[in-house]
């Protein structure tokens, strides 16, 4: 679609009234998948999240529905790039406490006996 000084531009305004119109749209966006988010999509995004008017206050003042989309697409791209980030630690954890646990199991490891105390601890009063 082309505006009035002939640049090229998106409109998604038909796709949007379908996909609001539809009776499970809000299901869909509460069983989104965004632990899988296709790296296409949110290389897409990047330019409209980018945007000065992409933003949920301002969107506010025209629609309250439209601000609660704007809210959800930014919290789906900050969850996605902060996943990038976590999800490589979790991995290194899981994989530094299953080697712990293996060590411990054979009484291999050298921390196990200074991590169980071998007395009481002094009890305050």
């Amino acid at each position: 679609m082309k505006d009035e000084s002939g640049k090229t531009s998106m409109d998604y305004w038909e796709t949007a009234k379908r996909m609001l119109s539809d009776m499970y749209f809000l299901d869909s966006l509460r069983s989104f998948d965004k632990d899988n988010i296709n790296a296409e999509v949110i290389k897409a995004l990047r330019p409209i999240i980018d945007r000065d008017d992409f933003d949920p206050s301002a969107v506010a003042k025209v629609s309250k529905a439209a601000c609660g989309l704007c809210s959800w697409v930014l919290a789906m791209e900050t969850y996605d790039r902060v996943a990038k980030v976590v999800g490589p630690k979790k991995a290194a954890l899981a994989e530094a406490e299953g080697q712990l646990k293996v060590r411990s199991s054979r009484g291999s490891c050298p921390l196990q006996a200074a991590a169980v105390p071998t007395h009481d601890p002094p009890r305050r009063s």
